[in-house]
């Protein structure tokens, strides 16, 4: 018991200056509870320092359970977050004022301005002139009636560029203070508004030449303008086929692109509940093959040529978010590229785009240890069908005795497996870093 005394003033004389206000306050209302302060008085010290020892326990026990569900409030957090920063519409959240309170990493993108620097933004900033009334009705609208509400604006980049965009927005009222805040869903649609102003334009120029036509004609001639009459319909017809199929076209890239982002998401969910590492590794490795292949539907979306997607583009955007994946942006690492003038389909930009997520992937986990600095290289040309790419990284090389074609390595062997896909063949250079020569065929 002399020993526990002991501890018990070596720890009081360790918090004095904390605990002395709290102590002083707990003694004050002791002092109020006459019954309780002659409870106190009647039992010996070794009861009352037994009773404060059981008291701490509890305290303690209370401590842990506090502890246990604060860390389970922030994975919870941070579950969410990860959804609602990474899903496919930009989230705004305004204050009555029409102030930007809160925005996700979609919207900030959407709007081409860093996230920080959108907080306590107006809104009508980014409202193009013309909607500038329609904005403030709109607004007003939203702030003063239930349910959903829906329009379409024209926005302002922070570049000055601007886009269709389809606002869906909800009044939100605080439960604790009763503050007002309207919550807003913004998705571009400006590819969708071009394609139906197309639309209208042709429908609108064939009328108008198959009017400026039969004008002139006698009525000896009235059957055969019936007949280009006909064919005119028939012409109009198929183009507004076309059109309502290349809109759909874009709109199955953008689904599956959502999709596969949704796959991600999903993926980085799961893999917070996973502890070993090679397991960890693997869900890891799966989300950047899947971002990869999410990256061409989203570019051929944004491309004005269905058919095509821009590789020098695809590229560098697949490059720069290897790098943000691994965290290795301002850590020494440089990406260069050397890719002009190539415009590739669907089939064979995910068999190359992935093929170069793996080799990136390789030489970001291996080719630089203990944060030691580098750099990759990537270079792509064609000629005849026929494409070449040179990958190459400074680092420290592939060991001499590995036998990389027949690996066990998930990557290697994709890379290996693509190129044959596409009737190819692959070369390693190990005499200064690696450096690997990738010749494959492009699909007609």
């Amino acid at each position: 018991m002399a020993a526990g005394n002991e501890k018990t003033a070596e720890k009081n004389t360790e918090t004095a200056g904390i605990e002395r206000p709290l102590r002083d306050i707990a003694e004050e209302q002791l002092a109020r509870i006459p019954e309780r302060s002659a409870d106190l008085k009647g039992q010996t010290a070794e009861e009352l320092i037994h009773e404060l020892q059981v008291h701490q326990i509890e305290l303690e026990m209370q401590a842990e359970e506090l502890k246990r569900a604060y860390l389970a409030l922030e994975e919870s957090r941070d579950r969410y977050l990860d959804l609602y920063d990474f899903a496919p519409l930009g989230y705004f959240t305004l204050t009555d004022k029409a102030l930007i309170a809160e925005v996700n990493m979609s919207g900030a993108t959407l709007l081409g301005v860093e996230r920080s620097k959108l907080v306590k933004e107006r809104f009508s900033k980014f409202i193009a002139e013309k909607d500038s009334d329609q904005w403030y009705r709109y607004f007003v609208h939203v702030r003063n009636t239930e349910g959903k509400q829906i329009c379409t604006l024209t926005l302002r980049r922070g570049d000055g560029s601007m886009f269709s965009a389809r606002l869906e927005s909800i009044r939100i009222t605080g439960k604790s203070d009763g503050t007002t805040t309207v919550r807003v869903a913004i998705s571009d649609i400006t590819d969708m508004k071009k394609a139906e102003e197309a639309l209208i334009t042709f429908s609108e120029d064939l009328e108008r030449q198959v009017t400026e036509r039969t004008s002139d004609l006698s009525d000896v001639n009235l059957k055969l303008v019936t007949e280009i009459g006909i064919r005119l319909d028939a012409e109009k017809q198929l183009m507004k086929t076309v059109g309502e199929k290349e809109v759909l076209l874009r709109e199955v890239h953008h689904r599956v692109k959502n999709n596969l982002q949704i796959i991600i998401s999903l993926l980085n969910l799961q893999s917070r509940y996973i502890t070993d590492e090679t397991t960890l590794s693997a869900f890891r490795e799966s989300q950047s093959r899947v971002r990869a292949m999410a990256l061409v539907h989203e570019k051929l979306y944004q491309s004005s040529d269905l058919a095509k997607i821009d590789f020098d583009n695809y590229i560098r955007f697949l490059g720069d978010s290897m790098l943000r994946f691994f965290d290795m942006k301002g850590k020494g690492i440089t990406l260069t590229m050397d890719i002009r003038d190539i415009f590739l389909a669907i089939d064979t930009a995910i068999p190359i785009g992935l093929m170069i997520n793996e080799l990136i992937s390789n030489s970001l986990k291996y080719a630089f240890p203990k944060g030691r600095p580098g750099e990759i290289s990537i270079a792509i040309h064609r000629l005849d069908h026929r494409i070449t790419i040179q990958f190459k990284d400074n680092g420290i090389g592939i060991p001499e005795g590995f036998d990389w074609r027949n690996t066990k390595s998930m990557g290697l062997h994709l890379v290996i497996t693509l190129a044959d896909q596409l009737d190819g063949t692959i070369e390693l250079d190990r005499s200064s870093g690696t450096a690997f020569t990738i010749v494959v065929k492009e699909k007609e």
